[in-house]
C-alpha cells in the first residue's frame, strides 16, 4: 500500500483527530483491532459463563436479557479501550485499575450465580441465588461505568494530544534572563 493510504500503511491527515498527522492514529486499523478484541472478549467471557453454548460449561440458571446486555456492553467498551493499547497511540493516560476492575466485574455480572465457586463458597447455594444473583445487574452497571470512564480518559488524552498548542520562540537561553515569547 502507498504511504498516504490509511489502511494498514501510514495515516492520512483526514484519518486523524484535528488533522494532526504528526501524532496520527490510523483509525481504520484502530477499528479493525477494536472489533477483533471485542469479538475475542465475547468468546473469552461467553464460553466459561455458558452464554455461548459449549460442551465444557453449563448454566444451572438460564441467562436472562440483562445477562446478554452485561456481556455485550462491556465488550463494546473493552474492544476500543484495548485498541488504544495495541494501536500506536502517541500519548495516553494509564487506566489499568479501572480496566481490570471493569473486566472482573463484567465476568461476575454475566456468570451464573450458582456456577461461581467462590460465591457459593462464601455465601452458600441459597445465598448465591437470593443475594448474589440480584446484585449482578448492579455489578454490570458498575463494570460498564468503569470501562466507559477508562475509554473516555484514553480517548480524551488522545484528542488533547492532537491539538496544536501555543508555540514558543526561544530567542536566547533561559539562564541568561530572556523569556520565551509567543508567536
Amino acid at each position: 500500500m502507498s504511504e498516504g493510504n490509511a489502511g494498514w500503511g501510514g495515516p492520512r491527515a483526514a484519518d486523524t483527530v484535528g488533522g494532526a498527522s504528526a501524532q496520527a492514529v490510523p483509525w481504520v486499523r484502530f477499528g479493525f483491532v477494536a472489533t477483533a478484541v471485542a469479538a475475542a472478549y465475547l468468546v473469552v467471557i461467553g464460553i466459561p459463563t455458558a452464554i455461548i453454548a459449549n460442551p465444557l460449561f453449563h448454566r444451572m440458571i438460564p441467562a436472562g436479557t440483562w445477562n446478554y446486555l452485561a456481556w455485550a456492553v462491556p465488550a463494546a467498551l473493552f474492544g476500543p479501550l484495548m485498541a488504544t493499547y495495541l494501536v500506536a497511540w502517541p500519548q495516553a493516560c494509564r487506566v489499568d485499575r479501572r480496566l481490570g476492575a471493569g473486566g472482573l466485574l463484567s465476568f461476575l455480572a454475566v456468570g451464573c450465580p450458582v456456577c461461581n465457586k467462590l460465591v457459593v463458597l462464601a455465601v452458600g447455594m441459597s445465598g448465591a441465588i437470593h443475594y448474589f444473583g440480584p446484585l449482578q445487574p448492579f455489578l454490570a452497571v458498575i463494570s460498564a461505568g468503569l470501562l466507559t470512564i477508562a475509554l473516555w480518559s484514553r480517548l480524551a488524552t488522545r484528542t488533547r494530544a492532537s491539538r496544536p498548542g501555543p508555540q514558543l520562540e526561544i530567542s536566547a537561553p533561559l539562564s541568561s534572563g530572556y523569556t520565551p515569547t509567543r508567536r
